[in-house]
């Protein structure tokens, strides 16, 4: 309950003993922000005014004992119908399956849902706006990465496959009693399952380091190295190039979601790696596949690497050209958005006053409360959920070198005449 605030106090009525009490108005009540009131990248959306930063630490053990919790029901369904596949595990001899395949995408998957009820039970943030900084996610962008990407995946796989026609690798495959239900499990479970590692490891838990961590450069380098680093772990490679590709994979990932504002160029990179690297697995034996020891790999995946980093400058060169939102600060009392802008230097970001189209779930920005005590009329500008904030203090730190506009003169402030005399507040009615 918000104390009243007294507005005026009435002058003593000479006819009484007792001087009169003021006149109490009710205080606005102010509700707990947990969107951001300063520009934010998507790492730092977890930085809001309703949660200091140990928040973190709760949400991550939550999420962490979810998982684990999920995993091991999710395996016990598993030991009935693959038993030899747990015996192998034991015994230190893991072979795969195609319902081992199925179940392990299934068990990564689980981690969706997850994430999206730790993000809205610990920071009221849902699916949406762990998606993006615009509090949705970007369908249309995400086709469009999806087909850049797929474009720049099928002229290298032809090309590898005219050169590497002839080797065992490609001149041994052919159809296989597990053909079609592999084709079917590849095609409606890994697609989920690249996108449940990227809003893992790309959307919440660098949202809680950052969070925990609250400066800005600090905190997002942390949060690059250690997602990176359990992007790393989770597959279990035992080959030091192996290792270098998930190391360098993950910080291109990463970097595609803090350059666009939104996991949609992560999950598209993603889907269409795993897709094309496991077109062959249908027409194979994949007892083998997950074979990530010493020796596995070569130094020709420097080249495959190559050709990501390239697929991904291109895609950060349309999301530029595009003016994509990759920051906002939607609960500002000014709601603004930072806009990629095209060009190669530092000054690349555009801040822009919100509209709809950008930021579709903020509600009307001012709205004028007059509360009328004699003598004195009192027009007081308040945010709906929070208090009027100086457009100037937008910034987060100095986080972009980009001047800050003026807020404009119509359209967002409500209609003033400017030429009407405002009376000056009295200090009795400041909070």
């Amino acid at each position: 309950m918000v104390p009243p605030v007294p507005v005026q106090s009435v002058p003593p009525n000479p006819d009484s003993a007792q001087p009169a009490a003021p006149i109490m108005v009710p205080a606005l009540h102010q509700p707990k922000l947990f969107q951001p009131k300063q520009l934010k990248d998507y790492m730092r959306f977890f930085q809001v005014p309703a949660r200091p930063w140990w928040w973190a630490f709760i949400a991550f053990a939550a999420f962490v004992a979810a998982l684990g919790i999920s995993l091991v029901l999710l395996s016990i369904p598993l030991l009935f119908l693959e038993p030899e596949f747990a015996l192998g595990t034991l015994a230190g001899e893991m072979v795969i399956t195609p319902v081992v395949f199925l179940m392990n995408n299934i068990m990564i998957i689980a981690a969706i849902p997850l994430a999206i009820l730790t993000s809205w039970l610990f920071y009221k943030q849902g699916f949406g706006w762990l998606s993006s900084v615009v509090g949705r996610f970007r369908w249309k962008w995400l086709g469009f990465t999806l087909g850049v990407f797929a474009a720049g995946y099928l002229v290298w796989y032809v090309v590898e496959f005219l050169i590497m026609r002839d080797t065992e690798a490609y001149s041994n495959l052919s159809v296989t009693p597990d053909t079609w239900f592999m084709i079917v499990a590849i095609l409606s479970t890994t697609p989920l399952q690249a996108a449940s590692e990227e809003i893992a490891t790309r959307g919440l838990f660098p949202r809680l380091i950052t969070a925990a961590i609250p400066h800005r450069v600090i905190g997002l380098v942390v949060a690059a190295v250690l997602s990176t680093g359990v992007f790393m772990v989770i597959h279990f490679a035992q080959d030091i190039w192996l290792n270098i590709y998930y190391v360098s994979l993950g910080l291109m990932l990463w970097w595609l979601v803090y350059r666009t504002g939104g996991l949609e160029a992560s999950i598209a990179l993603h889907v269409v790696n795993n897709l094309f690297a496991m077109w062959v697995l249908p027409f194979t034996d994949i007892s083998d596949m997950f074979n990530r020891e010493s020796g596995a790999a070569s130094p020709i995946i420097l080249v495959y690497l190559g050709i990501q980093l390239f697929l991904v400058l291109l895609v950060d060169y349309f999301a530029r050209r595009k003016g994509l939102v990759r920051k906002s600060a939607p609960a500002a009392a000014l709601a603004v958005v930072a806009r990629a802008k095209s060009g190669l230097t530092g000054m690349d970001e555009e801040i822009q006053v919100a509209t709809e189209k950008d930021l579709p779930r903020i509600s009307t920005t001012f709205r004028e409360i007059l509360v009328e005590v004699e003598p004195y009329p009192l027009v007081s500008p308040v945010l709906a959920q929070d208090r009027a904030v100086p457009f100037e203090e937008l910034r987060d730190n100095g986080d972009s070198t980009t001047p800050v506009p003026a807020p404009p003169s119509k359209g967002i402030l409500p209609d003033v005449n400017p030429s009407t005399p405002v009376p000056e507040v009295p200090s009795d009615f400041k909070r």
